[in-house]
């Protein structure tokens, strides 16, 4: 074989092998993206943001198998990032309810809204029971992004007698949303006693209200 031809072999060769390694990094790269990735709870953080944003293959699956991290801030990242995944997690996010931080039980409350079925309100409404504020507050959240009847009686009831004053606020808030219900001065069950209660009293006749209560047996 002539030099010339040698040559031109060897730099085709080096083309391919060049290319070869160039996709094989670029194969390495595009897997490493679905996979949440870090060696520090701030990098496995940052991971999973990065999935919720650039939404590789498997990064749903990915971000899903995060919320059994053993730190609780990134569990509370993946339920977050969950609730841009609603593919069929409900059941992952629901074994978070019960989770010994309360910002990660209440990341799951909210994130678990996302699945509009009525096991989930109901389990939802038992969260309003909470001891931690900021878990009723996500339960609320969850609540909220539901189009369930049960979901309505749970803010209806929660409106109504929550034991804690923040939660009948933001849940009067949340309800009077879902009913495009506007108030001048927002009722305050400490402030305006009376005219929370009138608020009540309009909102327990409205048709989604009446009807969610009714079908409460």
């Amino acid at each position: 074989m002539a030099d010339g031809t040698k040559h031109k072999w060897t730099i085709v060769f080096g083309i391919v092998a060049g290319a070869a390694v160039v996709a094989a990094a670029a194969l390495s790269h595009w897997a490493a993206q679905g996979k949440v990735t870090g060696d520090t709870p701030a990098a496995r953080i940052a991971s999973i943001r990065r999935l919720a944003d650039d939404r590789p293959p498997g990064a749903a699956v990915a971000v899903a198998g995060a919320i059994d991290d053993p730190d609780a801030g990134v569990r509370r990242a993946a339920l977050t990032v969950l609730a841009q995944f609603p593919e069929g997690y409900h059941r992952a996010v629901g074994s978070r309810i019960n989770d010994p931080v309360p910002a990660v039980r209440a990341a799951a409350a909210a994130t678990l809204g996302m699945y509009d079925e009525p096991d989930v309100a109901a389990a939802l409404r038992r969260m309003l029971t909470d001891p931690v504020e900021e878990v009723r507050l996500g339960a609320l959240t969850g609540l909220g992004r539901m189009d369930q009847p049960d979901a309505t009686a749970a803010l209806f009831a929660a409106a109504e007698g929550n034991d804690n004053v923040e939660v009948r606020r933001q849940a009067m808030r949340t309800l009077a949303a879902r009913l495009k219900l506007r108030f001048e001065t927002p009722p305050d069950p400490v402030k305006t006693p009376r005219r929370w209660r009138r608020a009540l009293a309009q909102m327990r006749r409205m048709p989604p209200v009446r009807d969610a209560l009714a079908g409460e047996g």
